[in-house]
Formats: C-alpha cells, structure tokens, sequence
C-alpha cells in the first residue's frame, strides 16, 4: 500500500471510531424510547371505540394525530394493536438500518475500506433508504387520493439529495472495490 493510501485508510478509521460510539448510543436510546412509549401506550386505559378511532382517522384524513392527553384519557385496543404494530415495524427498521452501518463501521475502523462486504454494506444502506422514500411517497399519493383538496405533495429535496448521494456512494465503493482489488493483484 502507498504511503497517501495509508494515511487516508488511517483518517478513514480515525473517524469511524467516532462514528462508530455514537451509532450505538443511538441504538440504545432508540430502544429505550421505544420500550417506554410502547408500554406507556400499552399500559393506558382502554375505551370502547365508539367515539372514531386513530384507523378510521387515518383513512379518512391519512394521518393520525396522538397526544398525551389521548393516552391519558385511554385508546380503543385495536388502537393500541395499530400503534404497537407500526412502532415494532419502525423499530425493525430502524435497527436493521443502524446494523448495517454499525457493520460498515467496523470494517472502516480496521481500514478495510474498498471490499465486496463494505460494498453490499452500502448498498443495503441505500436501499433502506430507497424503501424509506418509497413508504413516504406512497403515504402522500394515499392522502392525496383520500382528500385531493388538502394536500401537500411536495418532497422534500434534501431527502432527494441524500438518496442520490448514498446511491453514489454505493457506486463509488463498488468501482473502488474493483480498482482495489485490481491494484493488490497488480502488486
């Protein structure tokens, strides 16, 4: 490995392991969060659903409002259901978000930069977000089918540019891994 190569594998690895600590107090607090909203939700009293629950509020306005005051007072248990289900799907995809990175990390830590793995890695990455995107757009299309007048169909552009740069990255460390691996059998 050439000297500039070997600095910039170490500066790599420097701020992985920065990186690296707060992915997973991030981790942590998510799941703490998560465990506390769940059984604070699950936990409140339950009412009979004569009054229009959260579901029937979602498909008739595509979202659903819940305050304090709401878990307070008490929720329909199909709500509670909804909410835990939704949460527990949230929380799965988050974690297995903050996997992949946590495991790119760690290759990243021990300067193993352009390789097969740190490139799925990525790539994974980038189609996380792509299912991210897609729930949102698919959300804003269903509201808009629920109550064309009152919609805001913009998309945020700053998600936009994020989605392309991790889709470049991706790419970037697949042709990075095919030049690296070229270079070692070159030498």
């Amino acid at each position: 490995m050439l000297p500039h190569q070997t600095q910039a594998f170490s500066r790599i690895s420097r701020v992985s392991k920065v990186i690296l600590p707060v992915v997973f107090v991030n981790k942590i607090l998510i799941i703490l969060i998560s465990v506390l909203f769940l059984g604070f939700v699950l936990f409140s009293p339950s009412v009979d659903s004569q009054n229009a629950t959260l579901i029937s509020q979602f498909f008739t306005t595509g979202n659903i409002s819940l305050t304090l005051g709401m878990i307070k007072t008490g929720l329909p248990l199909s709500d509670k259901l909804v909410i835990f289900l939704s949460w527990i799907l949230f929380l799965v995809y988050v974690l297995i978000s903050l996997n992949f990175l946590t495991q790119l990390l760690k290759n990243l830590v021990y300067k193993q930069v352009f390789n097969r793995v740190n490139s799925k890695l990525v790539q994974k990455l980038a189609m996380m977000y792509t299912i991210y995107l897609l729930i949102i757009v698919g959300h804003k299309l269903f509201v808009l089918y629920l109550n064309w007048r009152s919609v805001d169909i913009s998309l945020n552009f700053s998600s936009i540019y994020i989605f392309g740069l991790i889709w470049l990255c991706a790419w970037i460390m697949q042709i990075g891994e095919a030049l690296y691996s070229e270079n070692e059998m070159t030498i």
